[in-house]
């Protein structure tokens, strides 16, 4: 499966790369074309234990979320994808970095209170974020 993903990191960069040109950096396709990259980066580097990715990953994940927030609004499902993404990264690092940890806790609240008012209890993207 890792080989699967490997080949889909040069694809996925190639079509944020197209994205931005053609569409711009704050367009809704873009924004969840960063994110998809990020988490491409996240999954590759966590399996991998490449460190490199996982630091690439981070200020993708960032850009993200700042872009969904300003372009698409805090309650959009794109938006509480980015704040779940970006929260579960930072718990992963919150092993090395406790700063991480502080920083997470508020992004899986809003997160969680974003689902559970767009979405219902039970809805997949609420439990996930739970």
């Amino acid at each position: 499966a890792r080989g699967k993903l490997d080949e889909a990191l040069p694809l996925k960069r190639e079509s944020l790369g197209v994205k931005r040109k053609v569409l711009g950096d704050r367009h809704p396709d873009t924004l969840l074309s960063v994110n998809n990259l990020a988490v491409l980066l996240n999954d590759l580097g966590r399996t991998t234990g490449n460190s490199k990715m996982l630091r690439e990953a981070e200020p993708l994940k960032r850009e993200a979320l700042a872009g969904c927030r300003e372009v698409l609004g805090n309650r959009h499902p794109h938006t509480l994808a980015s704040i779940s993404n970006l929260a579960d990264m930072l718990m992963q690092l919150g092993h090395v970095d406790p700063r991480a940890l502080q920083e997470a806790e508020p992004l899986c609240r809003e997160a969680l209170a974003g689902c559970r008012e767009v979405f219902s209890n039970n809805h997949p993207d609420t439990l996930k974020a739970v």
